[in-house]
């Protein structure tokens, strides 16, 4: 199924994909548990944010969990799935769900410019899994980089910032402040997630 590009551009709701008695595509599947989650996490905004407009990625924020779910067992990836909605999705096809809509959005062919990047910074002495980095990086297209928090707080600081502007189309500036990483103590792990 080609995904409608003017769905695209409305923050992936696409609308009519329920149809009974027919099966989903894995993309189908994530977009309909990303509008799920959209609308929780709109009304929690919403409810903490009385007489303010809100403006948010629930993309943004949906595929960075996603990404932290990929990694996550037991207990866990069942709550995760809980609140990202995909408690009926297939593991696997939550994945190739996200890879193709990336790969829809970053399309070069596409009549406007929407671009995703994800990036997971985790602390060094934690290094991750190899297969938790291969199917990041195969499904998400995610950076996955090890940063010394703890003991080089203000280079990784840096390089996240580097990453930030790197991978933007705007100029709003999302960047680390001095010493936000030495206050930390090194608990630090920076999922980012762009949507441009």
């Amino acid at each position: 199924m080609t995904i409608p590009k003017a769905a695209l551009l409305l923050g992936v709701v696409l609308l009519g994909l329920s149809r009974p008695g027919l099966s989903l595509t894995a993309t189908e599947q994530v977009v309909a548990a990303n509008n799920d989650f959209a609308m929780d996490l709109y009304g929690q905004i919403l409810s903490n944010s009385a007489g303010k407009n809100i403006f948010f990625s629930p993309l943004s924020v949906s595929s960075a969990l996603a990404m932290v779910y990929a990694g996550a067992k037991g207990n866990t990836k069942t709550e995760m799935a809980d609140v990202l909605k995909l408690n009926s999705v297939n593991t696997n096809k939550v994945h190739a769900g996200f890879q193709q809509l990336f790969k829809a959005f970053n399309d070069p062919t596409n009549n406007y410019t929407l671009s995703v990047a994800n990036a997971f910074f985790g602390r060094k002495e934690h290094p991750f899994l190899n297969s938790y980095l291969t199917l990041v990086s195969r499904y998400h297209h995610a950076l996955l980089k090890s940063m010394d928090f703890k003991r080089k707080p203000d280079r990784s600081r840096k390089y996240i910032n580097r990453w930030n502007i790197d991978n933007k189309r705007d100029s709003k500036n999302d960047s680390l402040h001095d010493h936000a990483l030495c206050r930390s103590r090194g608990r630090v792990q920076s999922y980012i997630s762009h949507v441009t």
